[in-house]
C-alpha cells in the first residue's frame, strides 16, 4: 500500500546536508503540486520568519552584494533604497518577484525528469481554518487520487 508523500521541492543538497541520490531522483520524477498563495501572506511570512535581517541592514547589504553578478548594481541600488528607508513590505515582494520566484523556477525545472507533472492550486487565503478545512482535505483528497 503506497501512501503519499508531501516534500517542499528543494535541490539535492539542502544547506550543508545532500539528499540520497536515490531519493532524489524519485522526488523529481514525483508528481508535483503547486501552491499559489498570496503575494501578501509571503511577505509577511518572510518578515516574521527573518527578522534579524531587518535589524541589521549592513548583514543584509552585505548578502545582497553576492546577487550583485545577477541583477547588476542598478536593481542593488533599488534593494538598497527600500532597505534604507524602511520600506520592508516592498522590499521582500520586489526580491521575490525578481530573484527568489524565478530561481526556484529554473530549480525545479532543472531538478525535474522530462516534462512536470503538476497541478496548481490557487490558494486565496492561508487563514487557519481556510487551510485547516478546505486546503488539506483538498490536497489529500489529490494525494489519493494520484496514488489510484
Amino acid at each position: 500500500m503506497y501512501r503519499p508523500v508531501w516534500l517542499e521541492s528543494e535541490s539535492s543538497k539542502v544547506g550543508r546536508l545532500h539528499i540520497p541520490a536515490h531519493l532524489f531522483e524519485q522526488m523529481k520524477a514525483a508528481h508535483r503540486i503547486e501552491l499559489h498563495v498570496p503575494i501578501s501572506w509571503r511577505i509577511q511570512q518572510i518578515l516574521r520568519d527573518y527578522p534579524h535581517l531587518t535589524q541589521d541592514t549592513a548583514h543584509l547589504k552585505e548578502l545582497l552584494q553576492n546577487l550583485r553578478k545577477f541583477h547588476g548594481g542598478k536593481k542593488l541600488d533599488s534593494w538598497f533604497c527600500f532597505i534604507d528607508n524602511g520600506r520592508w513590505e516592498e522590499f521582500v515582494e520586489s526580491i521575490l518577484r525578481e530573484h527568489y520566484d524565478p530561481a526556484y523556477s529554473k530549480s525545479v525545472m532543472r531538478n525535474s525528469h522530462g516534462g512536470l507533472d503538476v497541478t496548481t492550486l490557487q490558494v486565496d487565503s492561508m487563514d487557519g481554518n481556510y487551510v485547516q478545512r478546505t486546503l488539506l482535505a483538498e490536497l489529500l483528497s489529490l494525494g489519493n487520487r494520484l496514488q489510484s
